[in-house]
């Protein structure tokens, strides 16, 4: 039998906490102005925290370009950015960022179809972010390194640890978005 890997650890160890960020990140209503503006915050708020450690490169580009493009968003309707204290350890894996942030992108194609379906898509609210390319090539890159490590490593904890807490960092940015936590001015 074959030596499990990251990536089927990864599946297993984390499928609670996805479970839980993807239930909260559902009660987002995309097809309504505050909905979207929440789920921009929440977004907008990650990215800057996780642009503050250490990425890989292709991770970075990504990151990068959906940063801006929530900027843009949140901007073009003066919004101002989530007041949050949320925070990460500088030395979170990178890989552990690959695996959150290109899996994400996968799942923005069913949330892309719910904010369509709703009348705030028809304005153009949150239209940058929404028709973000899914940036697929980040996710197959990790697919291949995840692979390739072996699930049982000091490598593999620090990255399901990593993991763990980045999907922690975006649950508790959804409950401040969600809750109506207070903007910058």
């Amino acid at each position: 039998m074959p030596e499990p890997h990251l990536r089927q650890r990864l599946i297993v160890d984390l499928a609670a906490s996805h479970q839980r960020l993807d239930d909260r990140v559902s009660q987002f209503d995309l097809g309504k102005k505050s909905g979207v503006t929440a789920f921009l915050l929440m977004h907008e708020a990650g990215l800057s925290v996780l642009a503050r450690t250490q990425l890989c490169p292709d991770t970075s580009t990504m990151v990068t370009d959906l940063h801006a493009r929530l900027k843009s968003d949140l901007a073009a309707h003066q919004i101002a950015s989530l007041s949050t204290n949320q925070s990460l350890a500088t030395d979170t894996h990178p890989m552990a960022a690959k695996y959150v942030l290109a899996g994400s992108r996968l799942g923005a194609e069913v949330l892309k179809r719910r904010w369509l379906d709703g009348a705030v898509s028809k304005t153009g609210f949150g239209e940058a972010y929404m028709r973000a390319p899914r940036h697929i090539e980040v996710w197959k890159q990790f697919l291949a390194e995840a692979s390739m490590m072996p699930a049982q490593t000091k490598v593999a904890d620090k990255i399901v640890d990593g993991a763990s807490a980045i999907f922690d960092l975006y649950f508790n940015l959804a409950e401040e978005a969600l809750n109506g936590a207070v903007f910058n001015a």
